[in-house]
């Protein structure tokens, strides 16, 4: 089986930026980064991705074609009714 490169360098810049951890022990199990919107998620997320893509160049990844489709719009639609795109204070 094939191992993959999993660290990153996006995810430790924007925890140096946040000033939060990675893990609240022994109260957290899993490692989350928070962020502070919407805009600033999907940056974080394409960052992270084309950063894996580099570390690893024979690496498969499998996208379900419908879903991600659809959970993108229904995220779009509800951040638009929440005024994300109106108020600058949510723009990264």
């Amino acid at each position: 089986m094939k191992s993959y490169d999993g660290s990153s360098t996006v995810e430790t810049i924007e925890l140096q930026r946040s000033g939060k951890e990675y893990e609240y022990v022994p109260t957290e199990k899993i490692r989350i980064i928070e962020v502070d919107n919407f805009p600033l998620l999907g940056k974080l997320t394409a960052f992270r991705f084309i950063e894996w893509v580099l570390k690893n160049p024979g690496g498969v990844i499998s996208l379900r074609q419908e879903d991600s489709r659809t959970f993108y719009y229904m995220g779009a639609a509800y951040s638009r009714t929440l005024g994300y795109e109106r108020d600058p204070k949510y723009i990264a």
